[in-house]
């Protein structure tokens, strides 16, 4: 999962969106990246309402 999580970050860094999907790990390093903080966390709360990610 770090490893996943960390592959997110680079994906964001790189412009490519949707990186945060990989998982929880994710959220954290997405959540914190440059200019994606607030739309991150909105989709986040979006998909963990949904369940998507496995965790309600």
């Amino acid at each position: 999962m770090i490893g996943e999580a960390n592959r997110a970050g680079e994906l964001v860094k790189a412009g490519k969106g949707g990186a945060g999907m990989i998982g929880k790990a994710g959220k954290e390093i997405v959540g914190s990246g440059e200019g994606w903080g607030k739309a991150c966390e909105s989709h986040w709360r979006e998909v963990e309402g949904l369940g998507v990610m496995g965790e309600p």
